[in-house]
C-alpha cells in the first residue's frame, strides 16, 4: 500500500514536471544569448593568447551595420574585460581606419585585418562574422590572427539566439 502511494506521488511529481517544461517556449533552448556567446568566444580567444599581447578588434560581418557595431562594441569590451590582454583603443583604430580607407565595421577579410593590425601595432587581429541558422538562430565565430605570421590563433564560435529586430 506504502509502495502504490509513493508511485502515485512520483507519478504527480513527474506530471507536473512534464506539464512545466510544455509551456516552455521552443527557442529558449536554441543557442546562448548573444551576449553568453561573445563572452564564452572572448574567454577561447583570451585563453589562446599570451598575457600582454595587443589586439585588434578590426572587423565584423553582418547584414546589417549596427548589428555588426553592437557586436564589434561587445567583443571589445568583452576580451578587455579578460585583464590580460592590452586592447588598441577604438579611437586609435577609427584614426588608422579612415586614413587607411579600411573598412571598420563591415566584412574584412583577413589579409586586410593583418595589414591594420600592422599599422595599430597590434600582435594579433580579431575578426568575425554571424551566419543565419534559421529562425532566431546564428553561428558567431571570431578568428584571431597573428599579425606577424597570418597564423589563425583562435577561431571560436557559438550558436546564439539572434533578436528579430536586428533584421538578420
Amino acid at each position: 500500500m506504502k509502495t502504490t502511494a509513493n508511485i502515485a506521488a512520483l507519478l504527480a511529481a513527474l506530471a507536473l514536471t512534464l506539464s512545466a517544461c510544455a509551456g516552455t517556449p521552443a527557442s529558449s533552448g536554441k543557442g546562448l544569448s548573444l551576449e553568453e556567446g561573445i563572452a564564452q568566444i572572448a574567454r577561447a580567444i583570451g585563453d589562446a593568447l599570451p598575457s600582454g599581447c595587443r589586439v585588434a578588434v578590426v572587423g565584423f560581418a553582418s547584414p546589417v551595420a549596427r548589428f555588426s557595431d553592437y557586436v564589434l562594441d561587445e567583443m571589445q569590451g568583452a576580451l578587455q574585460n579578460s585583464r590580460h590582454l592590452t586592447l588598441t583603443e577604438r579611437v586609435r583604430l577609427d584614426a588608422v581606419r579612415k586614413e587607411q580607407g579600411f573598412q571598420f565595421s563591415g566584412e574584412v577579410d583577413e589579409a586586410s585585418a593583418v595589414m591594420l593590425g600592422k599599422f595599430l601595432g597590434a600582435q594579433i587581429v580579431v575578426i568575425g562574422n554571424i551566419t543565419p541558422l534559421g529562425g532566431n538562430t546564428a553561428r558567431l565565430r571570431f578568428t584571431a590572427i597573428d599579425v606577424e605570421t597570418a597564423v589563425r590563433k583562435a577561431s571560436p564560435a557559438a550558436t546564439v539566439r539572434v533578436d528579430p529586430v536586428w533584421g538578420l
